[in-house]
């Protein structure tokens, strides 16, 4: 009989059951290969002997997007990290790839360069290093000219909507009135949806130009304020301060909106700024000099304030209270301790009040006015005499109406007018037409005078530490003088004033002489001091090393002088910015110190700006060690003026009929207002490109319908 033919399931058994001889084994029942070696033994001698996989750098020349961590010990791909909303957020490329199952294996990068997320996120990093190579950008250089100069109005117009703060819905009545004066626009993107996805291209082309100077920049500083906006949303604006070209440069990193107002919250939100232009923890630590804010205690508590994190992460960084802050912050301290000053200053906010709410009121002061031939100066609201320079601009004014306020408000008064208005003129007039206070109108415009000029020159963006404390000291010497000479604005009251009657308006009370030097003088000194005192920071180590090494404008001009000058200072500031300074790195800046004084000393008729600006641009190589301290000078910010001009933009463009405005929106629009060229510097073709590969949905270049002629143009 024919032995039975085997099954496929028999087959298989007999192919995954051991055979007899391997069943039968030692009495141990450890099974032993041929050799007689055991399997337990084996497999140890395998664990020992087995190949460690690593990373090979040949592949980053085969692959040239992967990159090699070496702290954490992964490798990773750099498109899809950079691109983590087009990217395969699952692959182990993405999270990082090390010594396991998936790690350190050619095929790992071979069938991730195969993956359709890979592909896109390498495409997209084509279109920000070089748009033109992209295959859209091809496509885009085969347009006619016509449709190329139509996308080119298209995207002018929509950069011309948030440089003059208008919503996106006047884009379609721009456009119409283009196509009226025989304007080719086509019939495609004339609404405001087509207006902000031109707005998102050109605002994410200005974000890539940012991150591209900043990674080129050796140091910078940080800039961060907060504020409300409309919708009641807290906003944390964070800018960067860095040199570019020569030429220290502030540019917005993001507005954020705050979950928490704690200094914790806050800290987040910068760092959330920050890493939104590519400034990751590694680059705080090897770049990071310096942090500017306000003086709220969420910021400059000692213990926990955003001050005390910031340093926490990056010990080596300056903390720098806004100079502005201070110099208004030490005006109010001279204003707690002077009463008549608080009386003053609330009878000008009265004033200004008084007239600024009341059109009617208005009207009768311009009447007035014109019947004494008198130029009359608008009184302007109280949010506009804030800052020192306003404050001046507003005592100003009602010197200049001075004459003609007198005389509406006794009309005012006289007239028997019902209600509100006749009270209120008298009450002014008791406060306003008296000699005391017309001649402390005048010594305070000499008095705000000087300190309107620095609070001025503070807010100017390329402002310098070195140049901070002469400014300061030139204006508290100015101001002293006023204790021994009358300035200008008071020797004008003296001529204007004769036997009590001040152009001929007959004020009240008498003028004593010693009571209104002593106020005066008290004032000054009061001035003098609080300044002194919140400046006070400054004028310590570190901050003085770099004004007494850098500022050459105080340099000795004797040579034996100059040699001994400034070292001490020179190793304090390594000393501090030892993280960033080697040993060997100190010692040549040290080697270079001298004849770095002596060429720059040759040079003392420009300014700090003009001077170290260009030694930057050339960078000489016999002053290549020093010039990386002059770079921390000039990327350390002072003022947070330009924060404020940041927030007072914001409110013009999120205000109370845009409050549903979502927040990547807004930072388009503000990155077009801070960061963006004016509008006739603006060119459109790099955001074009961007819009043309970046962006989502299908583009019609040349309209939804393209005729024979169209198409053959454009083949």
């Amino acid at each position: 009989m024919a032995a039975a033919k085997p099954t496929i399931q028999s087959t298989i058994q007999s192919f995954l059951l051991p055979s007899e001889t391997a069943r039968c084994g030692s009495d141990t029942g450890i099974s032993e290969t041929p050799s007689g070696e055991s399997s337990g033994n084996r497999h140890k001698l395998y664990d020992t002997q087995k190949r460690t996989r690593g990373f090979k750098h040949k592949w980053s020349v085969e692959y040239d997007w992967v990159t090699y961590d070496t702290e954490n010990g992964v490798m990773y791909c750099q498109p899809c990290r950079k691109f983590p909303k087009l990217a395969d957020q699952t692959s182990p490329l993405f999270k990082g790839a090390g010594d396991t199952k998936q790690g350190f294996r050619k095929d790992t990068l071979k069938f991730h360069s195969r993956s359709k997320a890979h592909v896109k996120c390498t495409e997209a990093l084509k279109a920000q290093t070089d748009p033109k190579a992209t295959p859209m950008a091809k496509v885009m250089r085969r347009m006619s000219a016509d449709n190329m100069t139509k996308f080119t109005c298209l995207f002018n117009t929509a950069y011309f909507i948030p440089r003059m703060h208008l919503s996106f819905s006047r884009y379609s009545a721009l456009c119409e009135l283009q196509l009226m004066n025989g304007v080719a626009l086509g019939q495609n993107y004339l609404n405001d949806h087509g207006c902000k996805n031109f707005i998102m291209s050109i605002a994410a082309v200005l974000k890539e130009e940012t991150k591209a100077q900043i990674g080129k920049a050796n140091y910078f500083s940080i800039l961060a304020d907060g504020s409300t906006d409309s919708a009641i949303i807290e906003q944390e604006a964070v800018y960067v301060r860095f040199v570019h070209e020569g030429v220290p440069v502030t540019k917005l990193a993001n507005f954020v909106a705050v979950e928490h107002s704690t200094s914790e919250g806050v800290y987040t939100g910068i760092k959330s700024a920050l890493s939104s232009i590519d400034i990751n923890p590694n680059d705080r630590s090897k770049k990071q000099v310096g942090i500017n804010l306000d003086g709220a205690s969420v910021n400059m508590g000692h213990k926990s304030g955003v001050q005390a994190l910031a340093r926490a992460d990056v010990p080596q960084t300056l903390v720098i209270h806004c100079i502005n802050h201070n110099l208004e912050l030490a005006i109010l301290d001279v204003k707690k301790h002077t009463p008549y000053l608080v009386k003053f200053d609330d009878a000008l906010k009265v004033i200004f009040k008084f007239y600024f709410y009341s059109p009617k009121r208005r009207r009768e002061l311009y009447t007035i006015a014109a019947m004494l031939d008198e130029k009359l100066v608008h009184y302007g609201g109280l949010q506009q005499i804030r800052w020192l320079a306003s404050q001046e601009r507003a005592l100003r004014s009602l010197a200049r109406n001075y004459q003609t306020t007198i005389l509406h408000l006794e009309d005012i008064a006289s007239s028997g007018r019902k209600g509100e208005d006749c009270a209120k003129a008298k009450g002014i007039l008791k406060d306003v037409k008296t000699i005391k206070f017309c001649k402390f109108l005048y010594f305070m415009m000499d008095f705000t005078s000087s300190l309107s000029l620095i609070s001025q020159a503070f807010q100017a963006e390329d402002m310098l530490l070195v140049d901070l404390i002469p400014k300061l000291t030139s204006a508290l010497l100015a101001l002293e003088s006023l204790k021994f000479t009358t300035g200008a604005n008071l020797k004008s009251f003296f001529k204007k004033f004769k036997d009590g009657d001040f152009n001929e308006l007959k004020l009240q009370g008498k003028l004593d002489e010693t009571s209104c030097e002593n106020l005066y003088s008290d004032m000054i000194d009061g001035a003098i001091g609080y300044i002194d005192v919140r400046f006070g920071k400054l004028q310590k180590p570190p901050f003085s090393n770099f004004s007494e090494a850098l500022g050459f404008s105080t340099w000795p001009h004797d040579t034996q002088e100059l040699v001994k000058f400034g070292i001490s200072e020179m190793e304090g500031i390594l000393d501090h910015f030892s993280d960033i300074f080697s040993e060997e790195n100190k010692e040549a800046v040290m080697e270079e110190w001298l004849p770095f004084k002596l060429h720059v000393s040759k040079m003392r008729s420009s300014s700090s700006l003009q001077v170290y600006g260009e030694l930057l641009r050339g960078r000489p190589v016999q002053f290549s060690g020093i010039l990386q301290v002059v770079e921390i000078m000039m990327a350390l910010s002072v003022s947070t003026a330009g924060v404020e001009r940041g927030f007072s933009t914001m409110n013009i463009e999120k205000n109370s009929k845009r409050t549903r405005l979502q927040q990547d929106t807004l930072n388009a629009i503000m990155a077009i207002n801070v960061n963006g060229p004016p509008l006739n510097q603006f060119s459109a073709s790099a955001a074009i490109y961007h819009w043309l590969d970046c962006g989502t949905g299908v583009r019609h270049i040349a309209g939804h319908a393209l005729h024979a002629d169209d198409q053959e143009d454009n083949d």
